[in-house]
């Protein structure tokens, strides 16, 4: 008698291995994917936090250049302040030094005059006068003129007739100081001579020239050697003499002024002994 064959239970007991293997590799894949997106969290944390921190780094690397800017820029206007500064400070002690110059020359000048006063002194002279009967042309004719005016405006461009009211000496009586005027008493040739003292203000480079009028009119090229004066910065004055001789041929009756003109404003210095107006009659035939 044969046995019964047990196919089935053996059967089942292969699935149930099988099933178990399964679910165990099921669990072993979803905590490898639990682990990979903790990973994958952990590295986008990361990630974020560097960027953050990269930012940080650029903003204040920013923020020390703008600061590093700035100190620059302060620094600079302090520079900038103080050439300025000093460069007003320098001008003042020029024009403090021009001031004292011009007070030492009058001074020197008064002195002179008084030393001449006592010289003359007990030398009595008899003089007789005979300008009534004498010819015109046969008196002496000069004369020297300066300014009691300290300074005197001048705009570009501008014609400036220039005041000579101090009349150093005027042998003939021909120059009018009220008008500052020449009028000639006799025909002749005459020579003139033109001196201003001018600073520009703030001694900026300038082109000025003076010149002489009669009648109203300007003489012309061929009766005058207009000098012409350009200053070019940096310079050692506070101010430049601008001149001019002039060598005219003039009727009784002319009216001879002097004017002054620049392309930059500034002042005339008439206090200063080299602004001065003068004139001599050559002793030559009219």
């Amino acid at each position: 008698m044969s046995r019964p064959v047990r196919h089935a239970k053996c059967k089942t007991s292969n699935n149930s291995k099988v099933l178990f293997k399964v679910k165990k590799l099921t669990n072993i894949a979803q905590q490898q994917a639990q682990t990979q997106a903790a990973l994958q969290a952990q590295l986008h944390s990361q990630a974020a936090a560097l960027q953050q921190f990269q930012a940080a780094i650029q903003n204040q690397a920013q923020s020390q250049q703008q600061t590093g800017a700035q100190l620059l820029a302060q620094l600079q206007s302090q520079t900038q302040s103080q050439k300025q500064s000093e460069a007003e400070f320098q001008v003042q002690l020029q024009a403090q030094a021009q001031r004292q110059a011009q007070a030492q020359a009058q001074l020197q000048e008064q002195i002179q005059t008084q030393k001449q006063a006592i010289s003359d002194i007990g030398n009595a002279t008899v003089s007789f006068n005979n300008s009534a009967t004498e010819p015109a042309a046969s008196r002496p004719s000069a004369f020297k003129a300066g300014m009691s005016l300290f300074e005197l405006p001048v705009s570009p461009g501008d014609f400036l007739k220039i005041p000579f009211n101090l009349v150093r000496f005027d042998l003939d009586g021909e120059f009018d100081p009220a008008a500052s005027t020449f009028i000639a008493k006799s025909a002749g040739v005459y020579l003139f001579n033109i001196s201003i003292y001018f600073i520009a203000n703030n001694n900026d480079a300038f082109r000025g020239g003076v010149s002489i009028f009669i009648n109203g009119e300007p003489t012309t090229s061929t009766d005058s050697d207009t000098e012409n004066y350009v200053q070019v910065p940096p310079v050692a004055t506070a101010g430049t003499i601008v001149k001019n001789t002039v060598i005219v041929k003039l009727n009784a009756g002319d009216e001879v002024i002097t004017t002054f003109n620049s392309n930059k404003a500034g002042v005339v210095v008439g206090t200063n002994p080299n602004t001065t107006f003068a004139a001599t009659r050559f002793p030559s035939p009219a």
